[in-house]
């Protein structure tokens, strides 16, 4: 790597807490309107998990600023969420916490993992890998809650549960990445990023192999 694609990665303190806040706080509407104006459910007997547009501003602060950067923000939105009336408190924001930081778990280590292809090849091997991570990840807790909450066991449809939550889980990838990564790619986004020092996805991701 570049000595100028290092530099880049740097930004000031106050600079990055600013950003957080800004992607924390969109998340936090995104997930609103998302829970209340723009419902996407998904297929019954699981139509009461809804496909989140609330974490794409949080993958945008990742590969924006940082690992750190995108955990943070995914706490900020948590936080509030905590907050805020839910038909399942508690739960449901934790829930949701963890499933947003196993996908960013799944994005840091295809990162590490996938470092010898194009740009496309990249975005595609760390979807795969932050699929893999969500679905994975999340199927204890999920059990957990099923068997505690829905009193469901493996006589009752636990396992067709999980397997449906699971492929929701890999479904909400594409939800998220997609529309982050075609924002982090239009020439003016760029350029507002690369101005305040907001490079750490050409400087992981967009950066082209020697």
């Amino acid at each position: 790597m570049s000595n100028s694609s290092q530099k880049v990665v740097v930004i000031p303190k106050t600079r990055e807490i600013a950003a957080v806040g800004l992607f924390g706080a969109l998340s936090i509407l995104l997930t609103i309107i998302s829970n209340s104006v723009l419902i996407i459910p998904f297929i019954a007997p699981v139509s009461y998990l809804f496909f989140d547009l609330g974490e794409i501003p949080v993958m945008i602060c990742f590969l924006m600023i940082g690992p750190r950067a995108g955990v943070t923000s995914a706490f900020v939105e948590w936080i509030a969420l905590n907050l805020q009336h839910s038909s399942f408190p508690i739960v449901g924001p934790l829930f949701k916490l963890l499933s947003v930081l196993s996908t960013l778990l799944g994005l840091w280590v295809g990162l590490k993992l996938f470092r010898g292809q194009n740009l496309n090849q990249r975005f595609l091997a760390t979807s795969v890998t932050a699929a893999m991570a969500r679905s994975i990840l999340m199927t204890g807790p999920n059990a957990m809650l099923l068997m505690l909450v829905f009193q469901l066991t493996p006589q009752t449809g636990l396992f067709y549960f999980l397997e449906l939550t699971a492929v929701f889980n890999v479904l909400q990838i594409p939800f998220d990445l997609v529309p982050a990564f075609i924002i982090l790619r239009l020439p003016q986004v760029k350029h507002t990023f690369r101005s305040n020092g907001m490079t750490w996805f050409e400087s992981r991701i967009a950066s082209r192999p020697k």
